[in-house]
């Protein structure tokens, strides 16, 4: 009797299967697309503050002013004068030591966000002020 003999490949060619790859490359682009519209650089709410009625003005207050600095940038003044964020504080105690029952006001812009005035006030209220009070705006025709 005869024999066959197969002819066996001694070596087992390797193959990639890219269908898996592919799946997992498009699910991670969908990922960071959808996950990179929902980061802002920097979140705030809008809020209208109610107008001036009927308040009586402080007679001693330090002014404390938080402006729009041009791009999401603030500008905050002491008096006329501006400051940083950590030297504010400095320049709060500095006049509280001076001056004790000192009152500050703080006054913003429509533009600036309410995160960054309520950053102030807690920055004036840490160092010692503890009399505090926002400036709003007047109503038109006062």
């Amino acid at each position: 009797m005869f024999q066959i003999r197969y002819k066996r490949s001694s070596r087992i060619k390797p193959s990639i299967d890219f269908t898996p790859l592919i799946d997992c490359a498009f699910t991670l682009i969908i990922f960071f697309a959808v996950s990179t519209t929902l980061i802002s650089a920097r979140t705030g709410m809008n809020l209208n503050l109610p107008e001036k009625s009927e308040v009586e003005p402080l007679q001693k207050h330090v002014q404390v002013s938080v402006k729009h600095g041009g791009g999401q940038d603030v500008a905050i003044f002491f008096e006329d004068l501006q400051v940083t964020p950590d030297t504010l504080g400095a320049m709060v105690s500095a006049k509280l030591s001076s001056e004790p029952d000192s009152a500050f006001v703080v006054a913003a812009e429509p533009e600036v966000l309410y995160d960054d005035v309520v950053r102030v006030i807690d920055i004036v209220n840490s160092s010692g002020g503890k009399k505090l009070a926002l400036q709003l705006k007047q109503k038109d025709g006062d």
